[in-house]
């Protein structure tokens, strides 16, 4: 996040064009990160009470759109304060117990 802040400029515009799909790389990136965790999907599907299929979508859409939106919008929260955020979300208690 960060990196992202030192240079919020330049992703603000990346995000703005469709060309690079800049939303999707970040969505591809989280994906990753809930594979890669084995005991993910219970946690998350309790958290939004739906089934799986929804419920990963809604967690994922979520955290893309918060990040995307930070970065579109100037990167105001630091990225402590987003990282927190994004913790405090809902699911996110599987990644807190690593």
């Amino acid at each position: 996040m960060s990196y992202f802040q030192e240079n919020s400029a330049f992703f603000a515009e990346i995000a703005k064009n469709p060309s690079f799909r800049f939303a999707d790389n970040i969505r591809y990136f989280i994906l990753g990160m809930i594979e890669s965790t084995p005991r993910y999907r219970p946690v998350i599907v309790a958290a939004y009470q739906m089934p799986e299929r929804y419920a990963i979508t809604m967690y994922v859409s979520g955290l893309t759109g918060l990040i995307v939106d930070w970065i579109i919008n100037g990167t105001q929260e630091n990225p402590q304060q987003l990282t927190k955020i994004i913790l405090d979300s809902p699911g996110m208690e599987w990644f807190k117990e690593k």
